[in-house]
């Protein structure tokens, strides 16, 4: 990866070490993080043993086929409690993004927000509790912005689902 000259042996040696490769370190992780797109969209191309979107990954999840998740850091989709002033209430899976703009399908006004979670973090735990491996994704890479544009979630499964 690369040679860094420090002053010290020791303890105090290896702290100057890893203060040094901060910058080795981040190029370490931006090209894991290239390849590992890479060999996703190879096996997206090919229609191989991956999964991408929420509504597909999800499923997979539940199913316990995915292997290793993939979120991009920019993902967005929040469960939202909505509620219109004609009394129609619902919960939906939505983008942060149109979140606001959500028209009340019984009377056509605009629903209010009672409230939006982040559904990263619950989708990765819930990943991890089933035994997947879960990375994030940057959107500084081309391959990162790609993937984000893509629904920012995807990941490799064990088997394809039906």
């Amino acid at each position: 990866m690369g040679v860094k000259d420090i002053g010290y042996t020791g303890e105090y040696g290896l702290q100057e070490l890893v203060e040094r490769s901060g910058d080795l370190m981040e190029k370490s992780s931006v090209i894991f993080e290239r390849q590992l797109m890479e060999k996703f969209f190879s096996e997206l191309q090919k229609d191989g043993n991956v999964v991408y979107g929420y509504e597909e990954t999800v499923k997979a999840l539940e199913s316990g086929a995915v292997e290793m998740l993939l979120l991009s850091e920019m993902f967005d989709i929040v469960h939202a409690k909505l509620k219109c002033e004609c009394g129609n209430e619902i919960e939906k899976d939505v983008s942060q993004k149109i979140v606001d703009s959500q028209i009340c399908k019984k009377c056509g006004k605009m629903m209010n927000v009672e409230s939006a979670e982040e559904l990263s973090d619950f989708i990765a735990d819930k990943a991890k509790s089933s035994g997947s491996k879960v990375e994030y994704i940057s959107v500084d890479t081309r391959e990162g912005s790609q993937f984000k544009e893509l629904g920012g979630i995807g990941g490799f499964v064990r088997y394809k689902l039906k």
